[in-house]
Formats: structure tokens, sequence, C-alpha cells
């Protein structure tokens, strides 16, 4: 269903007045959201005052995550304001309260970077005894203003400390803080998508629309409209290629080569446009010393740094200047002063491309790029069995595409031809999905009857059945999943477990059992971008038992401690996967109401030997020194993880981050007694492995004749093997669970 809601310069408007927009397109786009929501919602829900302040509560989150921009006497303000009264404002189309609401976070914002500029001015005393609490969305806002500077404070020196423990010297770093207060992050894109901008916030988290924009808080609002509704309904408002561009304009960079010669850093002669000077600017040669990357006449001294630390100086604004004092290459010893100008970062040949590049040329483009990475692969492992080598399939699924049936079966007809005795299907990170595409994969090993059910905000439930073929493959089967793997995914697992055709094994999966239908919101002004888009949870997924997979998820029947580690595309974090979990909702979890079970056990099914198999895999992990190595070290970075805060002191910090090593550096240490007599290492590999000491070994904890060694352990513990070819040595990812999956289903062709 396509809604006929003008919704005018969402993404181009510049500052933070209501006015600035088409009221009128606006009113219209909210009232007509709001009459959708309350006749396509699953909970048949009308707009009042519970939304109304989880609305307001979720848009204060998403402007200021962190809790670095409005204090508490704020807060209070607008919750007497507007608490109970913003649903009333929706259903009118008044917008006025949600840019009131963003005009103060933009002045806040800019009187706090002023205040962050004049504060590293100061050159402040690391050597506090105050803490900083890592995550601040549940913690208590300021309660003024001067509690807000003295927050802000606290902020900076944690960010200076940050750098100096990462090898930055205490100049070196408040040179660059000030430079990224200055100038901002200009080539921040968060993980989401695209999201550039000259100034951006303190914090780790990014919205995935930037709050600076105005045009983007009514995009923001409306996303904490939806997310008041239930966690999986929301807005969203993409970016198309041509806007990263238009955006990417005003981001400039001087582009100039460098490489190291001894201590200084020297512009080097390149090809193309990257190792351009521009005439009476840098010249081949040059020694760079000192750089003013603000044209104000405070120079840095830069030497002794890397490359890329001077190149983060180099990005600013387009236009603006960058002066360098230089050691010239003819010889001569005084200093030089050269003046570049940045140059934006989006080339003529870019933009020419841009211009004239079809639309739906891009979107094709860019849909086979993002389907190459989709695609289902196979690969055959072996695996020691009773004296015996199995050859166990492996079918790799990243996402539930169209036309995943067919590939997925071409790729089971290639595994029969190799004869192997058993397949593992993977669907770790397996979180997207087209249609009803899952039934007809899930057929594939399960056959003709039932998959999974539906039910709609009527009680209409309606069940998805495989007609279309029997089972492509019968032999023994485990289909290994984690905490990313969500939605179809979720349904393929749920019923191999339901019919009792395979083993599941590894974690938990996420436990979205909400569908969300798609509401196009169509703009008025011929734009390049999408339309944006309301997403409204209007059904729930059940298992053919009857039983709900949302929140609760699959629960597997071997678990794997480590298997959430791997394919995984962000932590568990508070700013993870997760958060729409935990953000404001009326109720929590979807009500899961009653759905029987289908007749889908009107077949001959042999129980399958979990509890023989649960028993093997046990014995094995409790022999298995690898296993043990990552698990232990999981375990202890899940316990770092939960830490609450940090000292602000760079030597208490430091004794903190020795303290952890050492405990990592014990495990690794336990590992190498634990297999005997040590391994000796040829000398290309101690070489390779000591490439990597910086990374991973604190030299006051490790002794010279132990490094190679421990860096191998501690390469081991964190997911990585050394592999040689004949190009030398590298890493690869030593993909464990995958090995015990392995092991488990040759374990169920063995016993069936």
């Amino acid at each position: 269903m396509l809604l006929d809601v003008a919704l005018v310069a969402l993404l181009a408007a510049g500052s933070g007045s209501a006015a600035e927009l088409e009221k009128e397109a606006l009113r219209e786009a909210v009232t007509r959201v709001l009459d959708h929501v309350e006749n396509s919602h699953y909970l048949n829900i009308r707009v009042d005052d519970r939304i109304s302040r989880a609305t307001l509560d979720n848009f204060l989150a998403a402007l200021d995550d962190q809790r670095l921009f409005f204090t508490l006497e704020d807060e209070v303000r607008f919750r007497e304001q507007y608490g109970d009264r913003l649903d009333d404002a929706i259903r009118q189309g008044q917008l006025d309260p949600v840019f009131e609401i963003h005009r103060l976070y933009l002045q806040r914002h800019g009187e706090l970077r002023v205040f962050a500029l004049d504060y590293l001015k100061t050159l402040p005393n690391l050597n506090s005894s105050r803490e900083w609490l890592l995550d601040r969305s549940s913690a208590p806002r300021p309660p003024n203003l001067a509690g807000l500077q003295e927050l802000w404070r606290d902020w900076l020196r944690h960010k200076w400390t940050n750098l100096v423990l990462e090898g930055w010297s205490y100049e070196a770093a408040g040179a660059w803080l000030r430079h990224n207060y200055r100038f901002g992050d200009p080539l921040s894109i968060d993980q989401e998508g695209f999201s550039i901008t000259l100034g951006q916030a303190p914090g780790d988290y990014r919205s995935d629309s930037d709050p600076l924009d105005s045009g983007a808080a009514f995009a923001l609002f409306l996303n904490s409209f939806a997310r008041a509704l239930d966690p999986g309904s929301a807005y969203s408002s993409p970016e198309s290629i041509w806007d990263l561009a238009e955006r990417l304009e005003d981001v400039g960079q001087v582009r100039v080569s460098l490489n190291s010669a001894d201590e200084y850093l020297a512009v080097s002669e390149g090809s193309g446009e990257e190792s351009a000077v521009t005439e009476g600017g840098l010249q081949t040669g040059d020694r760079i010393i000192e750089v003013d990357p603000f044209g104000d006449g405070k120079f840095i001294d830069v030497v002794g740094w890397q490359p890329f630390e001077l190149h983060k100086l180099m990005f600013g604004p387009t236009g603006t200047p960058v002066v360098f004092r230089v050691l010239p290459a003819n010889g001569r010893t005084e200093a030089l002063v050269r003046t570049m100008e940045r140059i934006s970062v989006v080339t003529k040949e870019m933009k020419r491309g841009l211009r004239w590049t079809p639309r739906w040329l891009m979107e094709r483009s860019m849909k086979k790029m993002l389907q190459s990475e989709m695609n289902a692969t196979q690969t055959v492992m072996g695996v020691e069995q009773s004296g015996q080598t199995l050859r166990v399939g492996v079918i790799r699924i990243p996402a539930i595409y169209g036309k995943c049936t067919r590939d997925v079966k071409r790729l089971i007809g290639e595994l029969k031809a190799e004869e192997v005795d058993a397949l593992v299907v993977d669907l770790r990170a397996n979180n997207y999905s087209e249609g009803d595409e899952v039934v007809s994969l899930t057929g594939l090993f399960v056959g003709k009857g039932p998959i999974s059910q539906e039910r709609d905000r009527d009680g209409k439930v309606r069940v998805l059945r495989n007609r279309k073929q029997a089972a492509f493959w019968d032999g023994p089967l485990a289909v290994l999943v984690n905490r990313t793997s969500s939605s179809a995914a979720e349904v393929f697992a749920a019923a191999i477990q339901d019919y009792g055709r395979g083993v599941v094994v590894g974690g938990r999966t996420f436990g979205k059992g909400a569908i969300q239908g798609e509401y196009k919101i169509r703009q008025l002004t011929r734009g390049k971008s999408e339309d944006p888009t309301l997403h409204i949870t209007d059904r729930k997924v059940y298992r053919v038992t009857g039983g709900s997979v949302d929140q609760a998820g699959v629960r597997p029947d071997v678990s794997l401690p480590t298997a959430h580690g791997y394919y995984s595309p962000a932590r568990f974090s508070a700013r993870g996967i997760d958060r729409a979990r935990r953000e404001q909702a009326l109720d929590g979890p979807l009500p899961p109401y009653e759905v029987p079970a289908t007749n889908f056990r009107n077949r001959d099914m042999k129980p399958l030997p979990l509890d023989t198999l649960v028993d093997r895999h046990r014995s094995r992990e409790s022999q298995d020194l690898d296993w043990r190595l990552i698990t232990s070290t999981l375990e202890l970075a899940g316990k770092h993880m939960r830490r609450q805060s940090e000292p602000i002191h760079p030597d208490r910090r430091r004794e903190h981050r020795d303290a952890q090593w050492a405990e990592e550096l014990a495990l690794a240490r336990e590992w190498l007694d634990a297999r005997g007599a040590a391994e000796v290492l040829e000398p290309a590999l101690v070489e390779f492995l000591l490439q990597w000491k910086g990374s991973f070994l604190p030299d006051s904890l490790v002794s010279a004749g132990e490094e190679p060694a421990l860096v191998q352990a501690i390469l081991l513990a964190r997911g990585y093997v050394v592999v040689s070819d004949e190009t030398g040595f590298r890493r690869e990812a030593y993909d464990l669970p995958l090995q015990q999956t392995a092991t488990i289903v040759a374990d169920l062709a063995e016993l069936q």
C-alpha cells in the first residue's frame, strides 16, 4: 500500500526551524501516518498518553543517547509540557514541540562545541581520581548547565587519555582533539549506512539519521513514534548515492602522499589525483616538521608521527587552509612554510559518473553487489570418526533471498555428487529474507507440509505450507545458528527442530517473531533518493507447534558458547542489535495469544538421539585445549565488557588494562603448557608472528623469549590461526563452532 503523503524537504532542510518546512505537507503526513497505525497495527492500538510518553523518551534518546546535551531540568520541562500531549499534537498535525526540542539540541551542540575548544586550550591535568561511565544511556542526566560542563570536562579528559594510551604524545592528543572539535570528524560512517557530518557529537553510537540535520529531526521523531508502538516497528529515511555525494561535497582534504623518512614524514611522488600537489604548496621530498591544521598560526610538532595520523588532520571543510612547516628536499636546513587548501573528496570524475548514471542502472548495480554477498556457498569438511573420515558438506546461507531455494538445491546436488555423509546449514548472522522464500527452502529438508504460521490483528491464522516438492536432502542434518540469526532463519531452524528433521546447534537466536508491513511515504519534491518507509508490525510468526518465536527465539539442541562470536556484524551490547529490545515500548513483547498446532506430525519420524549427541559433544569439549582457550577468553572478554566505568587517570587506566592483559596472557600460557613440549617455530613464522607483537603483547608483561609462542596462542584465543601458502604467511579465521557442528552431525550420521 502506498500512502499518498507529501513530505517536503525531509532531507534537504538545513536549519532547526519548523517554519522552513511546509507545515501543511507535514501535518498531512503525520495525521495520515497516525490513521494508518491505528488501522493496521497488530495490537489494534489507539494512540494515547502512554504512546505520547514513550515517543518523547525515544526522541530524547535518539537526539542524546549518551545524555551529554540535555539536562535534568530540560527533561523535566519537556515531560511537563509534552509528556501527555504529543499524541494530541500528532493527531492535530502540530509539530512545533518536535522542532522546539530539536532547536535546543542544536543550541547545546554549538555551545558545548565552543566549550570543548576553550577547555582543550587549557591543557588539562589528566591525573584525576574521577571515572568515566562507559555507557551513559541509562545514567542520570546532569542537573543543570554547570553539571553538563563538568561532565564534558570528564568526557574530554577520557578521550585524551585514550589517545595517550594508544601511543600519542600528550601534545599530539590534544591537537587531534582540538582538530576534531574545530572541524568535527568529517568521515563518520556508521554501521547501518552512510551518515556523514562535519560536527559529530561525542559518543560511540550514531543514529541512522544525523540529528544535526533538522530535516532528519522529523525522521527521528517518526521513528521514535514507531518504536513506541512496539520494538519492531520503525521509520527509515534511506539515502541514495546521490545524497551521499552531495553531502561529501563540503568535505575536503589535502591530497598528498606521504612516506616515512627516518623520523620525518616526507612528501612522496605518486600517480593520480591523490598524490598531486598544489602549485606553490608541498613539493616532492619536503619533510614535514609542523602542521597548522586550522590556519590560525598554532603549529603542531608532527615529527615521529605515522602517515595515517597526519592524514587525519588534513580533513576538514572544503576550501580551508592547512599550513605546513617543512625542511625542503634540496638540502637546505632552514624551515619553509607551505600552504595548501583542502579540496573536495568528491572528484570531477565521480560527479560526472553520478550525473550521467541512470537511477535504474545505479540501483541494479548496487543490488548485484549486495546479491553477491548474499549468495549461498558450499564447502566440504573432513571429520575423523571411529577410525574413518566422514565427509560433511557445509552450505553457508548469509540471507534468504529470492531464488535462494534454487541455489541451495543446486549446492545440495553438488554435495551429493561428492558423496558427502552429512550436511550442515550455516545460518549465523542470517537476518534478511524476501517474501515467503523460506517456505520452499525449508521444504528442501522436510518435504511437503506446514512450515510456519502467521496471525494477523484480527486473529486470523495463515498456515504457510510447502506444496512444491518432497525433501531433496533426507540425510543427517545440522543447522548452525547464533544470536544474530533472526526472522526467516528462525522459521527455518524452528521447523527443522519441530519436525525432528535435524539437530540445531549454536546459540539462542534473536527472537524476531513479528512481521512488519512496508508503507511508502511519497515525497512531493522530485528527488533521486528513495521514498521514506514506515514499517508497522501487522503480523506475528508462530511455529508449526503453535509456539511463539518472538522474544524467546529458537533454543539450540546442542549449545556452543562461542557461536555468537562468528559471522556477527555487531556485538550484543547496549549499542548492538539488541538495542531495539531495550527501547521504550508499550507492553514489551507482543502478546502471544493462542495458535493451535498444525498437523505437521502426521508422518513417521524417528526420534533424534539428542542426549547421546550432547554427551559426546561435552566429552570432547572437556578434552579440547583449543575449545577451552577460546571459550575462556570469550568469557574473560565478556566480563570486561560488562564493566561500568574506567579511570580517567592514565596510570590507573594503564594498570587496569595491564591487569586485563595479565589474565589473557595467563590463559595463553596455560594453553601452551597443556600442549606439552614447546613447538619449534621456523624463523619465517617467528618473524610473521612478531609483526603482531605490538597489537597483542605489552612489553611490561612479556619476556622476549616467549613472544612468538604467546602471539600464536593469543591469535588462536581470538579466533585466528596462521596458515602459509606460496605467497607466505597470513591470518585466517579459525571457525571452531563450525568444526564442532560438523563433528556433531558426523556423530548423528554414525548413530543413524
